[in-house]
């Protein structure tokens, strides 16, 4: 499915989840030679006052280990931290995504 449409020239989004894929692996590994191409720090949103965010991304344009796919993938990475304010304003809890 990915190859037939990338050969119309469409984009093809893929979700991966599962940590022990080789593909993960791969695309970490690529990651893992660069600085992130985008970095935000205490960044807060007008729908959720309470909450600060941290985000980082990483790409990768020369993704060549998936089995049958015949074209390199562009690869993405994000980290969010969010943080929730207390009363205090200081940060709470962080979760990382």
């Amino acid at each position: 499915m990915i190859n037939l449409a990338l050969e119309q020239h469409q984009d093809v989004v893929v979700k991966v989840r599962q940590k022990e894929r080789h593909l993960i692996r791969d695309a970490e590994g690529l990651f893992a030679k660069q600085a992130p191409v985008y970095s935000a720090r205490g960044v807060t949103l007008a729908e959720r006052p309470g909450v600060v965010y941290d985000v980082e991304l990483w790409e990768a344009y020369e993704l060549t280990t998936w089995d049958g796919v015949k074209t390199p993938l562009r690869c993405r990475r994000v980290e969010q931290v969010r943080r929730e304010k207390e009363g205090d304003g200081k940060p709470a809890l962080s979760d990382i995504i």
